[in-house]
């Protein structure tokens, strides 16, 4: 099922919340998670959800749970 610009910008926004309170800047965060930091950027800007593993790799990096990094915690 396609995601839709809606989800994908709650998520972008989520994502950025979550980098700004860890304090991480988008280009550690991209060194830390082994990908380009253009796919940084595609997240924060709403253009792309990462995939489950990618996703597993970014909360941990930046302390939280798949969960919350995906809106689903309370």
């Amino acid at each position: 099922m396609a995601t839709s610009k809606k989800e994908k910008q709650a998520w972008a926004s989520r994502v950025t919340g979550l980098m700004e309170a860890a304090q991480v800047r988008p280009e550690d965060l991209a060194k830390r998670l082994k990908v380009n930091r253009s796919a940084v950027y595609h997240w924060r800007n709403g253009f792309r959800i990462p995939s489950r593993g990618i996703q597993t790799k970014l909360a941990e990096a930046l302390g939280v749970s798949v969960a919350a990094l995906n809106g689903w915690a309370a």
